[in-house]
């Protein structure tokens, strides 16, 4: 927690006096939209999961993400790669992690107004769906193939064109996705916008991954581990 007194040297005023810092004031009223934010963070801001397999740790680092979020529900997939190439007991480990999130804003905002403990309830409880799965060696090739694809048409220039939609069932559609050393980013709001490869492409990713996401693939040891931005915890605790 930061000190009241603290002062940010980095924003000053016209007559060059730093700003002082001080804690956020906890919103007066809970909406859905502070929780959609929460929410959000829950789902896109996770940085790493590990597990052990046959005794051996792999740690995997976001690769593939996709946001869809619309204004009662959003939709979250993403695909993790080890950060180290994996070793030779190759069929005993896999070398590629899956996780669904889905959250519903009805039963969210009815969850926390119900909840005796906001705190706890942003901490512990169900706020959004997820599920973790280690796919099968079988659909290795197929992901890696579908992400070549997406790399592909970031490569040759993504293009977003001007329009005027309104029967579209999100509000923000985001796609993320690393080429070796490079990260591709597009973020738009489908009501005014359309990148055609880019949905079709979204179309299809979901289609496939929608199918394995159920399928229970490789078991780790021991309970995963995840890790967040620390923004997650800050948000968690602005709501409490």
């Amino acid at each position: 927690m930061m000190n009241s007194m603290e002062k940010a040297f980095w924003e000053r005023t016209a007559d060059g006096k730093p700003a002082q810092i001080v804690q956020a004031l906890p919103p007066k009223r809970i909406n859905r939209l502070i929780l959609q934010a929460v929410a959000k963070a829950r789902m896109t801001e996770i940085t790493m999961i590990s597990a052990t397999f046959g005794g051996v740790p792999v740690l995997f680092e976001p690769w593939v993400e996709v946001l869809l979020m619309g204004r009662k529900t959003a939709e979250f997939v993403g695909v993790y790669l080890p950060a180290f190439p994996c070793g030779e007991q190759r069929e005993a480990q896999p070398c590629v992690c899956l996780r669904k999130s889905l959250w519903n804003g009805d039963r969210d905002l009815r969850q926390y107004s119900l909840a005796e403990n906001k705190k706890a309830y942003l901490e512990n409880n169900g706020q959004v769906e997820s599920r973790i799965v280690f796919p099968e060696i079988a659909h290795h090739s197929e992901i890696h193939r579908l992400v070549q694809e997406i790399q592909d048409i970031f490569r040759q220039g993504v293009n977003v064109e001007t329009v005027n939609r309104s029967a579209v069932p999100w509000y923000e559609i985001t796609c993320k996705v690393l080429d070796k050393t490079v990260l591709y980013s597009v973020s738009y709001t489908p009501f005014s916008s359309r990148c055609e490869g880019i949905e079709a492409w979204i179309s299809k990713w979901h289609d496939y991954l929608d199918r394995i996401s159920s399928e229970e693939g490789y078991l780790p040891d021991m309970e995963c581990r995840v890790s967040y931005r620390l923004s997650l915890a800050d948000r968690i605790e602005m709501l409490s």
